[in-house]
């Protein structure tokens, strides 16, 4: 079989998203794949054409962040006719799975995978929603509020974190999902 060169790119706020990204391009590695891994904030990717695989990842509070938009937005025609693959990481889904509100980790889904594939009229092989982070950085009063409403939230919950730093993220759930993509894929193939 033939080696698959797949690009992960990614947007992402704290740094959780890139940490996600290199674990999923970890299992595909080991797997057999070529894998580039870009942050669409610090470069551009060109020659799309010479990928097989395209990873578009992005963190979300209330949405995509701004470079992965643009790349979908910019890269539309082109991602089309390829292999593709969705993920996000937000810190909400495990919060909201504490609480039992499994509606609304289902409508972060629809909202946020499912809608966003639509909309660029892709069909990836697979949507990944995956917990993330929460940091608390120094902000305005208004952010001060939302931000101190959802630590106590967080607290609330009993989760535990330090520094007002909370990582809610399951690198077993992370991996199990490249490997699935790799099975789809390597099927498809």
């Amino acid at each position: 079989m033939n080696t698959l060169r797949t690009l992960i790119v990614f947007g992402t706020r704290y740094g959780a998203t890139s940490q996600t990204a290199a674990e999923i391009a970890k299992v595909l590695e080991d797997a057999g794949f070529e894998v580039y891994v870009v942050d669409l904030a610090k470069e551009s990717v060109d020659n799309l054409h010479t990928f097989d695989l395209i990873i578009i990842g992005s963190g979300v509070k209330k949405r995509w962040t701004r470079e992965a938009r643009r790349f979908l937005k910019r890269n539309r025609k082109v991602l089309q006719g390829k292999k593709t693959a969705l993920f996000i990481s937000s810190g909400w889904p495990a919060i909201l799975r504490a609480e039992g509100n499994m509606a609304q980790i289902e409508e972060i889904r629809q909202t946020h995978l499912v809608e966003m594939a639509n909309d660029q009229k892709l069909q990836p092989f697979a949507l990944g929603l995956f917990n993330g982070i929460w940091e608390f950085p120094d902000t305005d009063s208004f952010g001060r509020k939302w931000y101190k409403d959802v630590l106590e939230r967080i607290e609330k919950l009993g989760f535990e974190g330090e520094d007002d730093y909370y990582d809610f993220r399951d690198w077993d759930v992370i991996r199990q999902w490249a490997r699935e993509l790799v099975k789809k894929v390597r099927e498809e193939a």
